[in-house]
């Protein structure tokens, strides 16, 4: 342990979309003291993070947390991998850096205080556009470069769907061409955005290769966290707040780990428990998603293969976006293969945060223990087979249609459990709201704690339509408010 123990006024942990924009926004007050802590190494350490067309090789090397779901028994007790950045910038430098809000119904649809469309609305304007000080992300509208995007596209239109013109203002429907973070033809993560704008703010600290092992308590508040960094345990103090960014796994572990959590469960890990708070680590769940591959009729005529990631059609109903489809690059050495790939909008399945005996935490999303999320998925190939099947889509693949089309619906079913896969969208384990069973209240505070907020993807109810990365970013740019109109 360290004999000097620093002192901060905020310790924000994590380095992720959340942690970047708090660290950003709290040490604009010159006078305040931020640290931000971040388990992984800057990004910078590997060429492909800033490369737009690599960002799937970093999964599974050093820069990925390499986390292993718990056997799913809805999927054949398969265990899927859930790729989660663990650098600065988290998993926005190295994710498929698709930019959508979300459809306005899923924030209205969460119920709580200052959390509705029309209060999150301006938050997402707000990080999309740099300010005077360079702070901020710059996004870029793909425009179907590749020839398949735009097959994709056009099957939609010749299917009777809408085409939009942009997700984020026309809402999540029918199909179109994404908008992605890009700044002048490189990835823009969270690093970008808003970590290098304040890196040379005297007020803020950026340590990296520091994990947060427990938070020190002293009755309902936090003193000082304790994390271990070169092979050694350290600890800095506390003197305001400490902001939790870590995501829907680290957040809620690092609460289990300072005894914060289910007591019961907390006793049966052999963990003491300080505060009672059952709803932590639980509510757990992803978007989950098929895939259909095909035989092309041609070679994918790019050199990336990564243009296949332009476009996207969603289809729903009365009640909204039900399935998100979008065509996935080629598996096969000589680019001779893609998928078709549908993945549901709002599943019902719900699991926990477990902790394996070695302490390592291990996400369980439950997936699939909502019958509805089968029977979707079920449906899902159907759509997937009319949509490959008109003319613009047609025109791309060879032979005979996958025999999974010709399937019964059982069959596709156990074609469902064999082969869904993980969307790496982890969100819901430290729930917000009003109720009682709530983790943290509607100003993002741990309930029981009088000095800590939870402000990333972990506070969602229940997931967005799209990929939940540009709500981060706003849930922690309404978290930074929070704290400067309360200690200002």
């Amino acid at each position: 342990m360290d004999s000097a123990v620093r002192a901060f006024d905020y310790v924000v942990v994590g380095g992720g979309a959340a942690g970047a924009v708090l660290a950003n926004r709290l040490s604009v007050q010159s006078e305040a003291r931020v640290l931000l802590m971040e388990a992984g190494p800057p990004c910078d350490t590997d060429a492909r993070v800033a490369d737009p067309e690599r960002w799937a090789t970093l999964q599974g090397t050093p820069l990925d947390w390499g986390l292993r779901t718990a056997p799913q028994p809805g999927l054949r007790n398969r265990e899927l991998t859930v790729p989660q950045g663990r650098m600065l910038g988290g998993s926005t430098a190295m994710n498929a850096m698709l930019w959508l809000r979300g459809d306005r119904g899923d924030f209205d649809g969460w119920n709580v205080p200052g959390r509705s469309a029309d209060d999150l609305w301006p938050l997402f304007a707000r990080i999309e556009t740099p300010d005077s000080t360079g702070s901020g992300l710059t996004l870029t509208r793909l425009t179907g470069g590749h020839p398949w995007s735009r097959a994709l596209v056009q099957a939609a239109r010749d299917a009777g769907h809408p085409v939009t013109s942009d997700f984020n203002l026309d809402g999540l429907r029918g199909a179109g061409y994404y908008t992605v973070s890009r700044r002048d033809g490189r990835r823009c993560s969270a690093w970008h955005g808003f970590l290098a704008p304040a890196a040379d703010r005297p007020n803020l600290t950026v340590l990296t290769g520091a994990e947060a092992q427990r938070l020190v308590l002293r009755g309902d508040r936090v003193t000082g966290v304790e994390y271990s960094r070169d092979g050694a345990v350290h600890r800095v103090e506390v003197e305001q707040e400490v902001l939790l960014a870590a995501g829907a796994v680290g957040s809620p572990h690092l609460l289990h780990s300072s005894g914060v959590g289910p007591a019961g469960r907390l006793r049966e890990l052999g963990l003491t428990p300080r505060i009672d708070l059952p709803g932590v680590g639980e509510n757990l769940h992803d978007h989950i998603a098929v895939s259909i591959t095909f035989t092309a009729a041609h070679k994918d005529p790019s050199d990336s293969r990564a243009g296949l990631g332009e476009a996207g059609l969603f289809v729903g109903d009365d009640t909204g976006a039900r399935f998100h489809l979008w065509l996935g690059p080629s598996t096969s050495p000589d680019g001779r293969t893609f998928t078709l790939a549908a993945g549901l909008t709002r599943p019902a399945s719900r699991g926990r945060l477990h902790r394996r005996p070695d302490g390592v935490p291990q996400p369980d999303p439950g997936y699939l223990t909502a019958a509805s999320d089968l029977d979707d998925l079920v449906e899902a190939v159907s759509v997937i087979a009319d949509l490959a099947d008109e003319p613009a889509l047609r025109a791309l693949w060879d032979g005979p249609p996958p025999e999974v089309f010709k399937a019964d619906a059982a069959a596709v079913a156990e074609y469902v459990r064999a082969t869904a896969g993980s969307q790496a969208h982890l969100v819901g384990t430290c729930r917000m709201g009003t109720d009682e069973d709530a983790v943290v209240t509607p100003d993002l505070r741990v309930r029981g704690l009088a000095n800590v907020r939870v402000a990333d993807a972990s506070v969602m109810p229940a997931i967005t339509t799209g990929g939940p990365q540009a709500t981060v970013y706003a849930i922690a740019e309404h978290a930074a408010g929070l704290v400067l109109g309360e200690h200002r």
